[in-house]
């Protein structure tokens, strides 16, 4: 029993300093993708991603209309920015405080479509 002490100490120093998973580690997706605002809902803004990776996004329904590859952001947009305006953009996995459910108006419709983070609006192709 003595020499499992030892053992297990080991064991938990390794996981914790040998390379396990960060949790507030992110990944890029896109280097610089471009995308349409196609409003608002419970996911932040929804934007329909219309070049680069577009497996990342999905097919909803928003306001009657069919939207392919769409992905929700909380992340901050350049002012003015209303349906249809087409951005450039980096797009990153959210850390786990990013991650963390947000408020939603009653006005405002859920969807089941990846929470990503826009980063560097207006990046060059």
């Amino acid at each position: 029993m003595r020499n499992l002490v030892p053992l297990a100490l080991g064991a938990l120093l390794l996981g914790t300093l040998g390379g396990c998973d960060n949790a507030d580690s992110t990944t890029i997706h896109s280097n610089c993708t471009k995308g349409r605002v196609v409003g608002l809902s419970c996911n932040g803004t929804l934007i329909q991603l219309t070049s680069g990776d577009l497996s990342l996004g999905k097919t909803i329904t928003y306001g009657g209309t069919i939207y392919y590859h769409v992905v929700g952001t909380h992340s901050a947009l350049p002012a003015n920015t209303a349906a249809g305006t087409e951005l450039t953009f980096q797009l990153r996995s959210p850390t786990e405080a990013e991650a963390a459910p947000q408020p939603c108006l009653a006005i405002y419709q859920g969807f089941d479509v990846p929470q990503l983070v826009v980063e560097n609006v207006g990046c060059q192709r």
